[in-house]
């Protein structure tokens, strides 16, 4: 089994999944799932995943053009984005979403190039589309969002840096480039904050095949991990959370398993594993952490959120 052994018990109903690799051991109990049965509530490629304050879970429902919102434990609230256009609310696949503190939901509307912004409800806020700066007539494409008190910040995929913005939309900077060096990027996917004091950024660099943390003013500070299957490595990262002891968590799409670090990089234990059974994943791209450190996660080919409690 190599360098990291995965295994999977099953007791009583209750599924524990636990990370092995080489005297780290990280677990992760599974606790329940939702999204994969008809009715309302059912998702479709859900992309990205967030938790207000109270609890409840906000869901990019991708494929179907539309943020989800449940209870903690998958009971379906509401959804909104369906509309027509000229109608602003209107969502066409959205990739990322977050929740700032007082509730208010913002969307990385990937299709339209917009970040746009919805009350805990679904009521429509305000929109504004990323730029190549400023002055800048060259439309950018959203992929994914992140709050941290009155700072907003997006990655733009394509052109490999990250946005910040106020929570009106007011650009403030950009910071990365394409490449391979320190504080470069190749097809940063996803943004995370610490939720503790915003003070720290981490970006999965999806194309190096590893995490960047930056200062919230966007200076460098340190990368980890490399190409590969092993404890620490990634292939195709993709989401990624924070949580508020600084702990990170990071969706490791190809492998098929999400993985733990401390803040600095240290790895400190993975699970899951490629399928669709309980505890297992096909293609996890989101993954959110609940104020009781309750892991959830967008298994994106499964078409739904599962649920995991740590110790």
């Amino acid at each position: 089994m190599g360098t990291s052994a995965k295994l999977l018990i099953t007791l009583a109903g209750t599924c524990a999944v636990l990370g092995l690799s080489l005297g780290v051991a990280s677990a992760a109990t599974y606790v329940t799932s939702w999204g994969a049965d008809p009715g309302p509530g059912q998702l479709r490629s859900p992309h990205a995943v967030a938790i207000d304050a109270a609890g409840d879970v906000y869901v990019a429902d991708t494929n179907h053009d539309r943020i989800a919102k449940f209870t903690s434990d998958g009971g379906f609230l509401r959804a909104w984005g369906g509309g027509e256009y000229p109608d602003p609310s209107r969502l066409l696949g959205p990739q990322g979403v977050a929740v700032d503190t007082r509730g208010n939901v913002y969307v990385a509307n990937t299709a339209t190039y917009q970040i746009k912004k919805f009350t805990s409800d679904g009521q429509f806020l305000r929109s504004w589309r990323i730029r190549g700066g400023p002055h800048s007539r060259n439309a950018h494409q959203p992929f994914d969002v992140a709050v941290a008190g009155r700072h907003v910040y997006v990655t733009d995929k394509h052109h490999s840096r990250v946005d910040v913005f106020t929570s009106g939309g007011r650009f403030l900077r950009v910071f990365g480039h394409g490449g391979a060096g320190r504080g470069e990027f190749h097809l940063p996917c996803c943004v995370a904050v610490n939720p503790r004091n915003g003070r720290r950024v981490y970006v999965t660099d999806t194309g190096n095949s590893r995490i960047e943390k930056f200062t919230r003013n966007g200076r460098f500070l340190r990368a980890w991990g490399s190409k590969g299957s092993g404890r620490g490595q990634f292939n195709q990262p993709q989401g990624i959370a924070v949580d508020a002891d600084g702990r990170v968590y990071v969706a490791d799409d190809d492998n098929g398993r999400i993985e733990k670090f401390t803040a600095g990089g240290k790895f400190r234990g993975a699970w899951g594993s490629e399928g669709s059974g309980p505890g297992q994943f096909e293609h996890p791209r989101g993954v959110a952490v609940d104020a009781h450190g309750n892991v959830y996660v967008a298994d994106t080919g499964n078409d739904r959120i599962e649920k995991f409690s740590q110790p």
